[in-house]
């Protein structure tokens, strides 16, 4: 079985994904001891379907593996890198590759930097060689 990290909602709707990675929300708790837990899932052009859980996020209450399991959603920000052309008295515009950077600079170009930032923590710069 593959270890599945799910944690409880205590606030609803609470979001979720499934084992197939599709969009899942518990919007609220039923009395039903199987599956008390009620939501709803993703599906196909804009088509949702209603679904309910076991206390553990599983489908199934015995166990099986099965496409709708839940799974926490795990945030990570995400390095995000920028490169630009550096001239003796000004810097080009921010591009997404170093191709497009590239490929705009002109002859007076003196460098290139580089600019690497996960959101929230201070951008870091490189110089790197034309």
């Amino acid at each position: 079985m593959t270890e599945r990290k799910f944690t409880p909602p205590t606030t609803f709707p609470a979001e979720y994904v499934t084992r197939d990675g599709k969009k899942a929300v518990i919007v609220a708790r039923t009395p039903d001891e199987r599956y008390p837990l009620i939501g709803w899932v993703e599906g196909k052009k804009d088509y949702n379907f209603n679904a309910f859980w076991a206390d553990n996020g599983g489908f199934h209450k015995d166990g099986r593996e099965i496409a709708r399991d839940l799974f926490d959603i795990v945030l990570e920000p995400q390095k995000q890198v920028h490169w630009a052309n550096d001239y003796e008295v000004r810097t080009g515009v921010w591009r997404t590759t170093r191709e497009s950077a590239d490929e705009n600079a002109t002859d007076d170009r003196i460098a290139m930097i580089r600019r690497e930032w996960v959101p929230g923590q201070p951008p870091q710069y490189f110089t790197e060689e034309v």
